[in-house]
């Protein structure tokens, strides 16, 4: 059996193999104004911090034409 001294000192010279990712994220959405010209039927956003990335996944239709470029 280990002291806790040599537990210790062995959890801190073990590298930190498994890390949670720092992740927001949010699905779903509430309706905030009724006969809009915008329909939403999908909203996934997620903010990883660890890597700094943002992913998305956004559906929906509209009843007015635009066009829209992302960057």
């Amino acid at each position: 059996m280990l002291s806790p001294f040599t537990a210790a000192v062995a959890l801190l010279l073990l590298p930190n193999v498994a890390t949670a990712a720092q992740i927001l994220k949010t699905s779903g959405f509430s309706e905030c104004l009724s006969g809009s010209s915008i329909t939403v039927q999908n909203v996934d956003i997620q903010y990883n911090n660890d890597n700094k990335t943002v992913s998305f996944d956004v559906a929906g239709t509209s009843t007015k034409s635009i066009n829209v470029t992302a960057q």
